[in-house]
């Protein structure tokens, strides 16, 4: 059964915190954040895809399915329909990792990474979030 499963982040418990992207014109150049109490700078090593959906617009049933635990923002999804659908041997070859599709549910966007590598999680001040 397909399942959302806990991300282990510093805000991962958070219920829909404030969650956008600055997008570069190379992908995988792209930084997450993610605004609690303070703000976070995420950085994939090397991002393949990357969906953004307005969270008020977005009414997918791929977000409508079993969590390991409720109520928490940052997921990983083992099995997505995504991730099925990508040449996952391609880009794992290509690229040298494991390919993971990430979930950050947001309360202004959902945010969709399909990363291979490491992920870097920064608590950033505004001066520094580079945008």
């Amino acid at each position: 059964m397909s399942r959302l499963e806990a991300w282990e982040t510093p805000f991962g418990s958070e219920s829909w915190p404030s969650v956008w992207v600055n997008i570069e014109r190379v992908l995988k150049n792209s930084l997450v954040f993610v605004n609690t109490k303070q703000l976070f700078k995420v950085e994939f090593e090397i991002i393949l895809g990357l969906r953004v959906s307005d969270e008020s617009y977005d009414d997918n049933t791929r977000f409508h399915i079993e969590r390991d635990q409720p109520d928490r923002c940052s997921y990983i999804w083992r099995d997505s329909p995504w991730l099925k659908q990508f040449n996952i041997e391609h880009a794992e070859g290509a690229e040298g990792g494991k390919l993971i599709h990430y979930v950050l549910l947001g309360g202004d966007y959902n945010v969709e990474i399909l990363a291979v590598g490491d992920v870097e999680i920064y608590s950033v001040t505004k001066s520094q979030n580079g945008i």
